[in-house]
């Protein structure tokens, strides 16, 4: 049974089967507690030697030392709205590059790109596949790209990486530097009550309820020194790294900034320490209009069919409308350097 049947079917059923994982995050799908606790013995089992694998496997050797530290990849169409304050956004934080792939936007963004292309910010692919273009487009990128960035982020344009104490997200990653894989939890963020968005305003501005728990999925930050396991739909979130032994290539799940490896939907926290330092900002819907009138129409680039559809089913909406129960300001310590980057004192 695929995700999106998994969440109606919890809304259904008033979310009899939810499990509280950890205090920390909002469900795991369908799994009672006897069958968390088994996986979870068997995740304390596979650690270690997932360790040791880890330390004694092949690395993949770069050709030269990369341009770049930090970058994303990601696909898009007809995001107008969000492309430069997402741009803007993550160069301040220190993202260096980004490789965008446009999925037959019909919308400004070439206008918008413009001036980031000619300044070698971005580097925009035409990707004009119908359907499940986004596996292929992340596929490509790492091919094309993994010699060129250390680190090269899969997000989404509704995706803003949220660091609470660095402000450098290059620094923040490089405790991570002998694992292929980080991942970053989805924190979900609602419309606000908003029904049309306000342009004069930025997207980080407007919208700040969210969900009071992290989701227990999130995005990858690959480490291009380690060779990515498979680029299929089933890893769009949950990336796998390998490492080579006698020739065989070894699956290594992500770990999480707690540097727990992320198995079976199990999502562990430090022993001690369970403070969050960074987290993956999902403006899922922005404003009521957005999400109906433009969203839908756009589609999803990872799912077809039935699951596109349920995916962006006005029940799949308020559901996660109504778990909205807090307010985020954590990405708030941006906002004025973000302004000021994207012109709002000059107005």
């Amino acid at each position: 049974m695929n995700r999106i049947k998994k969440i109606l079917k919890i809304e259904k059923s008033n979310r009899k089967r939810q499990v509280q994982a950890s205090g920390l995050f909002f469900y795991d799908y369908y799994m009672p507690n006897l069958v968390r606790f088994l996986f979870n013995v068997l995740v304390q089992f596979l650690s270690p030697l997932l360790y040791i694998l880890l330390r004694v496997g092949k690395k993949r050797v770069r050709l030269s030392e990369p341009k770049y530290t930090f970058s994303v990849c990601a696909i898009f169409k007809n995001e107008d709205l969000s492309l430069k304050e997402w741009i803007e956004y993550h160069l301040n934080i220190g993202v260096e590059h980004f490789y965008l792939y446009n999925n037959n936007s019909t919308d400004s963004f070439e206008l918008i790109l413009e001036p980031y292309v000619k300044n070698d910010i971005v580097t925009l692919i035409s990707w004009p596949l119908a359907q499940e273009q986004q596996m292929p487009a992340y596929s490509d990128c790492f091919d094309r790209f993994k010699n060129e960035t250390k680190w090269l982020a899969y997000i989404d344009l509704d995706e803003f990486i949220c660091p609470f104490y660095e402000t450098d997200i290059k620094k923040w990653i490089g405790k991570f530097s002998n694992y292929p894989s980080v991942y970053i939890y989805w924190k979900m963020f609602g419309t606000s009550g908003i029904i049309e968005h306000n342009k004069e305003k930025l997207i980080i501005e407007q919208y700040i309820s969210c969900w009071d728990k992290y989701y227990d999925i999130g995005k990858s930050i690959i480490n291009t020194q380690f060779e990515v396991l498979e680029f299929d739909k089933k890893y769009t979130h949950t990336m796998f790294g390998s490492v080579k032994i006698f020739n065989y290539r070894i699956p290594m799940p992500p770990i999480n900034e707690f540097k727990k490896f992320v198995l079976f939907e199990i999502n562990r926290s430090g022993l001690f320490n369970k403070n969050f330092s960074i987290q993956l900002n999902h403006y899922y819907s922005k404003s009521y209009i957005e999400y109906m009138d433009k969203k839908k129409a756009r589609g999803d680039v990872a799912l077809v069919g039935d699951d596109a559809k349920n995916l962006k089913s006005d029940e799949v909406f308020f559901y996660f409308q109504n778990q909205c129960t807090s307010v985020d300001y954590k990405i708030y310590r941006f906002i004025n350097e973000l302004k000021i980057s994207m012109g709002y004192t000059s107005k």
